[in-house]
């Protein structure tokens, strides 16, 4: 679901040997039409509905923001919230599986 707002960032990049490997995102890459809209119908929803309130626009706990994709690849006290391309470096990922986060 995240992976929409960050291109393939947030997706697993498991292929067979016959495969070339995929070109990894990085910061720069912009999402497709696609992956924008996934964001908007799906993702963005969730922010609002749970992150906002300490994340938003008027309060950033953490000197974090996740209104756009520049805060969130900027990120905050702990870092990047997103590491394009390695979600397991990611910590807005850590935070919805609840791994190390509030």
């Amino acid at each position: 679901m995240v992976a929409a707002l960050f291109g393939s960032s947030f997706v697993s990049n498991a292929q067979s040997a016959d495969e070339a490997p995929a070109k990894s995102p990085d910061a720069e890459s912009e999402p497709t039409r696609e992956q924008q809209v996934f964001f908007e119908q799906h993702v963005r929803p969730l922010l609002v509905e749970r992150c906002y309130e300490c994340h938003g626009p008027e309060k950033q706990k953490g000197d974090l923001r996740v209104d756009s994709r520049a805060a969130l690849l900027v990120g905050g006290e702990s870092g990047p919230a997103v590491v394009p391309g390695d979600s397991a470096a990611s910590l807005l990922i850590e935070a919805v599986n609840y791994e190390s986060f509030e």
